[in-house]
């Protein structure tokens, strides 16, 4: 056989098997498991690199996968800052309007509010909303993660029952597509009953979280991120209802099993060391 004909089967079998890794990898990560998948991406964004360059799709796929899975991870600006350096390389490849450069511009402007810069971010969304509804369409999976995003942060400023509205239209072209047990269709169902609660209505926000975190356990199991997100939330929501006892012990089951999941130093397990430190001294007789 040719020696180059061997190099290229070589060189075939080797990027199956790297694509085959990254696929597992990002199983880890949907099922739950960020740490580990950001782990796994670190070797495998390296030896893409060095294989095919930085600037090949694969290598540009393997990045956006890693930056999604640090943010997760609890790094929430390692990943806006890689995702700002992907949406000039997508850009730049692809297009401006092209749907993976468009993907990449919505992943920047979730990670940028995750950091902490909502206005920043609210204005990306509405500008990418413009674009996806005359790119995708508005039945488009793409479409309707950037309404629900958008949804989220108008909440966020301010606006729960504006957001409540729109995340009712969401929850209902997500159901109508994707299935009423869909976890993007969860996801807004959950944003649905957090706006509902700061709208004014936080026993209705509770029962919401009630019903929505049994499916979470269904769908996604005890242990995911999803479901311990919206333990959280119920016990936020209770709290705010008047359920303080409630709240304390849901509290007190998800901080030790968010930690073990997520990692003491997550963003998300120190919310909930907080949140249960407020209610066991919500809960202290008054002294005297």
């Amino acid at each position: 056989m040719d020696v180059s004909v061997e190099r290229d089967d070589a060189h075939l079998l080797d990027r199956r098997r790297l694509t085959a890794k990254r696929d597992r990898a990002e199983a880890l990560g949907e099922a739950g498991r960020p740490r580990e998948a950001r782990r796994v991406l670190v070797g495998l964004l390296a030896a893409f690199e060095r294989g095919l360059g930085p600037d090949h799709p694969e290598s540009l796929l393997t990045r956006g996968l890693l930056a999604r899975w640090t943010g997760e991870a609890g790094e929430p600006r390692a990943a806006a800052a890689e995702f700002h350096d992907l949406v000039r390389l997508r850009g730049r490849m692809l297009g401006v309007s092209h749907p993976v450069t468009l993907e990449a511009r919505h992943a920047l402007a979730h990670w940028t509010a995750e950091s902490g810069c909502g206005a920043a971010a609210l204005e990306m969304l509405e500008v990418l909303l413009a674009v996806r509804l005359r790119v995708l369409g508005a039945d488009h999976p793409g479409t309707l993660a950037t309404e629900h995003e958008l949804a989220r942060h108008i909440g966020g400023a301010g606006e729960p029952a504006t957001a409540a509205r729109l995340l009712g239209d969401v929850c209902a072209a997500r159901t109508r597509l994707l299935g009423a047990d869909h976890p993007h269709t969860l996801d807004s169902r959950q944003e649905l009953a957090r706006c509902t609660g700061a709208a004014g209505d936080p026993g209705l926000a509770a029962d919401q979280l009630a019903v929505l975190l049994a499916l979470r356990r269904g769908v996604q199991g005890d242990r995911h991120p999803a479901t311990l997100l919206a333990c959280h939330e119920l016990a936020v929501w209770e709290l705010a209802a008047g359920r303080g006892a409630a709240a304390r012990t849901r509290l007190r089951e998800l901080l030790p099993l968010r930690a073990e999941v997520l990692g003491d130093g997550h963003p998300h397990v120190r919310e909930t060391a907080a949140l249960l430190g407020r209610t066991a001294r919500a809960g202290r007789p008054a002294a005297g």
